[in-house]
């Protein structure tokens, strides 16, 4: 009756194994599932920083065309005051 109770056991004990191993199959996979639309959502988030960035630089460009770089120097300050 040993012999049988430390099969049992025995079995048991591969059966939570598999069990173990299944869990961490399936936990990996989702895993990668999660990091592969992570990745999707960086690089939207790239596609639209690129247009942005696009946009910042034409408005630096108009900036600088106004009348307000005519100007060379400052008006001088009146110290008399």
């Amino acid at each position: 009756m040993k012999a049988s109770g430390e099969a049992g056991a025995l079995h048991q004990d591969l059966n939570l194994r598999l069990l173990l191993v299944g869990v961490l199959a399936v936990f990996h996979r989702v895993l990668k599932i999660l990091d592969t639309l992570a990745q999707a959502f960086a690089e939207i988030g790239n596609l639209t920083g690129t247009k942005n960035q696009h946009r910042d630089e034409t408005n630096y460009q108009e900036f600088w065309k106004t009348k307000f770089t005519q100007h060379k120097r400052p008006p001088p300050v009146d110290s008399s005051r």
